[in-house]
């Protein structure tokens, strides 16, 4: 009763009491009291869910005004109904109170508000599965705990409450495989709008440090298992499908545990205690090793078996254990995410179907051995075959996982680099591996052997590879050699092979694997024979001699300190081979310098020389002889026993100096010497038993024979009264050929041409009557007169023709001169001393110059005062050309401003062109192409010194290459010719020849280079236009020629080599013209046959190929052809409409 009704009663019945006293009083009856508010106050629902509102009500009597307070507050009216959102998790206390004029009255409403947490369950989803709250920790759904049950997607929504949320049994949705008893669980720690229930988790809710759980299974930090779909997100190749790798493969596992032990036990246990017997090996070995837990592998597999066997006293025998893991071991790998969806179920259906009945009765021992067999040994074709897919593509991912080893020094180590790796033991797989650095590798019954090399000891280190079906996985294997003490080595063979006559025999190499130090003794029959150094060098104290003594025999111990070997060895003595000897002479160097010999042969090309041999074991006729030139030229030697001369056969040599290298051989040995001489080739001997009292001709250098040297030079020596000046005559050859060698132009001599001596009877008369004093001008001067050149061409006409250019060295005292149209120069040597021979050797290169370099040293100059000649002209003689610029004489690509050549002043020093006094004939000064070579100033100081010529002073750059166009011309640079064919087509073709294979010959057509390695051309007809045809000499490599030659310039390779020519008409080798028969008129630089011809025409010049097609006498007279020669190569043009 409220305590305010009750005082209110009170005095109501007080206040009746009083009024009711006997009307004598006279007083007045008192009014009834107030009553209190009565009130009526409810809500609806009495729970709801945090955030959800609920509805209080309510009404009262007797009151005139309500107030809220508890979970409320404020002023109410008397009666009402209002919304309430319930925000906190428990109960919430609504009270009102109405007062009025009886008083107050309160009344009370309590509203639970709680939590849910929507999840689901997943193995796959799990369907129809029993959902509940275990707030007791008794994995039984107690009827005040919260329950639901999971929809067909495996979801689920229950009110929250701190405990464990578990799931019992239901349908696995993808496989729709019952899943009786499968209890799976979450240890709830706080809520969360979102639970998973996993095998996952169900390990985790058992062990000691749930946080860990990521770590232990080697999932992704990044993944919450508690609010993680492994379901929804699997596909991805990586850290998703991997979680559910795990959830399902514990499953699997723990399934198949339960099963077990409730079969073997007649027991109806779920599935906790399983996860727990799990979570509880995973966690020991986790924190024993603090590496991620391999659950595949059979040594988990074992212990997880093990604790349940222990924890539910199951029974079972030892083979059904083994059988049991390994069928375990082989499935677990297999359950993994596939590459379809249709695999992945497929097997997840195998693993919780066929496999939970196979593994009761394989731990029973009621299984057959086809399916025992099927499980340990083929495991990947009994589930295809049970789910009706391939076999192949089921092959889990496998993971070799690396091993370590520890053997000693010598001695074999077996490997199980299995135990650890992750892949399906009972389906078929193989194994390889590699070699170690230090020892090698086998396999034997699945384990890996490993041997070290002999002695070795430290670390090595190895790979092997695991295949299963298509994958395969590699892992390294370390492998510790301790070492162990080894014994010395004598590293020498058992017998030893020594030559007699010698001492040495060998060096007795040791070794110790230890590094240990050694000593070595020497003993044995024989040991007072042999000497043994510190440095274990055997030698013998006399040499043996194999007719005394052919063995002998020692014994070599070795020792470490702590072990000795001993090497018994036997010494054999080799009865050798003595080598031939050889006593070589130089011949005699009669000219005098320091060059080789000069060496004249008889006319068989035969000579003599100082050379004996002999061997004492084999007889001179059995001993072969060769002799080989430098140039690789075989020459035939004979000799005869006893004698000290041989004889030399050089026919098949080229004349010049060489080195023959005659080696003498027994046929096991030889020995060597080298003959060095300057061979001649025999051409005549007027008087072979007095060659001085007659003329003597030979070649100095090359083969007059040889038809592809195109270049024939003679060289004549006259009145020289005494076999000394011959000799210095010859020595003056020698010094000019030597010094030639010594530049580039080498090439060109020793391969283009031949050069001729011939040597005059000793007389003081000159044999072809050369004298002097027969030029006003000059009185010291060498006559040019007939009766001398006819003597001159008769004298060489007897012993050499098609010769080019002769010098003739005179003991005749004059002035040496020039004729080029005689083709001839001369000099004198009038005594025997160095600097005359020098000077000769000078005067020689320079007259050789203009014979063969083309080159020029005079010009016109209109400096006073002149001499007797004309000041405005130059002597044509005895120049081979003549030009009024200096800058004429040097290539055009060489100078491009002559104000900027260096030395270009009145200096007489210096290596460019100078200006200085004294010419031979014409102005009194003159310019030279450049100052200090052959063809300008005397070398004095070399003439007069006697020291060595500087290269410089051989030939300048310009004086080589306009030496060798010159005998590229010689070897028909310049033969181009032109005629019809049987088709009327044009064939260009040329004649030019290159022994050396220095050179190359390329062809243009119209000026654009053509492919053709022929020495023809044919230009096939056309009906109009111009066309022409040109070939250009070219060095394979760069070396003497260094201009260029435009195609279509027809003088802009050089002006100076060809001074300007007249135009002549051409009749050549195309038309036949009876008043031009003479075909020389072709030979000039440029040549042209005029349609229409007028006459002969002179001063006409065309510079280049448009000039002339195009010039007002081409439109005049009509072109019909031309020849056209350039420096390194000619062309031939043609108008077909004129042809």
């Amino acid at each position: 009763m409220n305590i305010n009704s009750y005082v209110g009663l009170a005095l109501s019945i007080l206040l009746v009491a009083c009024g009711g006293g006997g009307g004598g009083g006279g007083s007045e009856t008192p009014a009834p009291s107030t009553p209190p508010p009565t009130i009526s106050f409810s809500a609806n629902p009495t729970s709801v869910l945090v955030g959800s509102e609920s509805t209080l009500t309510w009404s009262s009597s007797n009151a005139s005004s309500c107030a809220a307070s508890g979970a409320w507050s404020g002023s109410r009216p008397t009666s009402g109904s209002e919304n309430v959102t319930i925000t906190t998790v428990g109960d919430s206390s609504f009270t009102i109170t109405c007062s009025g004029e009886g008083g107050s009255s309160s009344s009370i409403v309590t509203i639970e508000g709680f939590r849910q947490t929507d999840g689901v369950v997943v193995d796959g989803y799990i369907t129809g599965a029993d959902v509940f709250i275990d707030e007791n920790a008794n994995f039984i759904a107690d009827a005040t705990e919260n329950s639901t049950t999971s929809d067909n997607e495996g979801k689920f929504t229950i009110k929250y409450a701190d405990g464990n949320l578990v799931s019992l049994g239901g349908t696995d949705l993808d496989s729709q495989t019952l899943l009786d008893n499968l209890l799976i669980t979450h240890k709830l720690a706080g809520h969360s709008e979102f639970k998973a229930i996993t095998p996952v988790t169900s390990v985790a809710a058992f062990m000691q440090d749930a946080s860990s759980i990521n770590s232990t299974l080697g999932i992704d930090a990044s993944i919450d298992i508690f609010t993680f779909d492994p379901v929804a997100n699997k596909g991805d190749g990586g850290i998703y499908d991997y979680l559910y790798e795990k959830g399902n493969q514990l499953t699997v596992l723990a399934f198949a545990l339960q099963n077990i032990t409730n079969n073997i036990n007649a027991s109806t246990d779920t599935t906790q205690d399983y996860f727990k017997a799990i979570s509880e090996e995973i966690e020991k070995e986790y924190n024993e090793t603090l590496t991620k837990v391999d659950i595949e592998t059979e040594a988990f597999v074992i212990k997880a078996l093990e604790n349940v066997i222990e924890a539910k006293s199951v029974t079972i025998d030892e083979a059904a254990r083994a059988n049991v893991s390994r069928a375990l071991s082989g499935m677990l790998p297999i359950v993994q995410v596939k590459s379809t969806d249709n695999l992945t179920t497929s097997i997840i259906r195998f693993a919780l179907s066929t496999l939970q009945t196979d593994i009761q009765a394989i731990a029973n021992g009621s299984a057959s051995a086809e399916i025992v067999t099927s499980y340990t040994e083929d495991l990947l074709n009994y589930i295809a075959q049970d789910q009706n897919i391939d076999s192949d593509e089921i092959a889990p991912d496998i993971n070799a996982i690396a091993d370590s080893a520890i053997t000693s020094e010598d001695v074999e180590v077996q490997i199980n680099v299995l135990l650890n790796d992750s892949f399906v033991t009972s389906a078929p797989f193989s194994l390889s591996a590699t070699d170690g650095s230090n020892g090698s590798t086998s396999i034997s019954n699945d384990l890996l052997l490993y041997s070290p090399d002999a002695d070795f000891n430290g670390s090595d280190s190895f790979s092997y590879t695991l295949s299963q079906g298509d994958k395969t996985s590699s892992a390294d294997v370390t492998v510790t050699i301790q070492p162990v003490n080894d014994g010395p080595s004598i590293d020498i063979a058992s017998t030893i092979q020594v030559r007699e006559n010698q001492t040495d025999v060998t060096t007795i190499s040791v070794s110790d694997v230890d590094n240990d130090e050694l000593t070595l003794s020497l003993g044995g029959p024989d040991a007072d024979s042999f000497n043994l150094s510190d440095e274990n060098v055997l030698t013998f104290k006399e040499a043996p001699d194999y007719e005394t003594k052919n063995s002998y025999s020692i014994s070599l111990s070795l020792t470490d300190g702590i072990e000795t070997v001993i090497r018994d060895v036997a010494i054999a003595i080799i009865d050798i081979n003595e080598a031939p000897t050889m006593s070589l002479t130089q011949p005699e160097n009669n000219e005098g310098d320091a060059l080789y010999p000069l060496v004249l042969t008889n006319d068989e090309n035969k000579f003599d020389i100082n050379l004996s041999f002999s061997d004492p074991e084999t007889p001179v006729s059995n001993l072969t002889v060769t002799a080989t030139t430098t140039a690789g030229e075989s020459i035939s030697i004979f000799h005869e026993e006893g004698s000290n001369i041989s004889t030399l056969d050089i026919s098949s040599a080229n004349a010049g100096p060489t080195d023959i290298t005659i080696s003498i051989s027994d046929g096991e040995e030889t020995v060597s010497d080298i003959l060095k001489i300057w061979i001649t080739r025999y051409v005549a001997i007027d008087n072979s038993s007095d060659p001085y009292s007659g003329n003597r001709a030979y070649t100095l250098l090359g083969n007059h024979s040889n038809e592809n040297r195109k270049t024939n030079y003679v060289i004549i020596s006259d009145a020289f009264p005494n076999e000394d000046r011959v000799d210095s005559f010859r020595s003056v050859l020698k010094t000019w050929v030597n010094l030639i060698d010594q530049t580039s132009a080498t090439e060109i001599l020793d391969n283009f041409f031949s050069i001729g001596v011939i040597e005059t009877s000793l007389s003081n008369e000159s044999a072809i009557g050369t004298a002097i004093g027969c030029d006003s001008r000059d009185p010291n001067i060498y006559c040019f007169e007939d009766a001398w050149k006819t003597a001159l061409d008769s004298l060489q006409a007897q012993y050499f023709d098609d010769v080019d250019s002769r010098s003739v060295i005179t003991g005749i005292d004059g002035r040496g001169v020039a004729n080029p149209d005689w083709n001839v120069n001369i000099q004198n040597l009038l005594s025997n001393d160095s600097a005359t021979v020098r000077e000769c050797v000078y005067v020689l290169k320079h007259e050789f110059g203009h014979s063969y370099s083309l080159l020029g040293d005079e010009y016109t100059t209109t400096e006073a005062p002149c001499s007797q000649y004309n000041c405005s002209q130059i002597e044509l003689y005895p120049n081979t050309t003549a030009e009024d610029e200096p800058e004429k004489v040097r290539w055009n690509h060489h100078i491009d401003d002559l104000t900027s050549i260096p030395g270009y002043h009145y200096q007489t020093t210096g290596e460019a062109i100078g200006y200085f006094k004294g010419v031979y004939f014409g102005a009194d000064k003159g310019f030279r192409p450049s100052f200090a070579t052959v063809m300008g100033t005397t070398p004095s100081q070399w003439i007069a010194s006697g020291g060595d010529i500087p290269r410089e002073l051989l030939w300048d750059k310009i004086g080589q290459e306009s030496f060798a166009i010159k005998a590229l011309i010689l070897q028909g640079m310049h033969s181009i010719s032109a005629a019809y064919d049987a088709n009327n087509d044009v064939v260009v073709s040329h004649n030019f020849v290159d022994p050396s294979g220095i050179y190359e010959v390329e062809w243009y057509l119209n000026g654009e280079k053509v492919s053709n390695d022929s020495n023809t051309f044919l230009l096939q007809r056309k009906s109009s236009g111009y066309e022409h045809v040109s070939y250009r000499i070219k060095e394979k490599t760069q070396n003497i020629l260094i201009v260029e030659d435009n195609i279509l310039n027809f003088r802009d390779v050089y002006s100076g080599l060809f001074s300007p020519n007249p135009l002549y008409t051409c009749p050549g080798p195309l038309t036949s013209d009876p008043d031009y028969a003479d075909a020389s008129f072709c030979r000039n630089s440029l040549s042209i046959k005029w349609t229409n011809y007028p006459g002969l025409y002179h001063q006409y010049y065309f510079d280049d190929f448009d000039s002339l097609i195009n010039s007002a006498e081409v439109s005049a007279w009509g072109l019909q052809y031309w020849y056209e020669y350039s420096g390194l190569g000619a062309m031939f043009g043609i108008n077909w409409e004129a042809n």
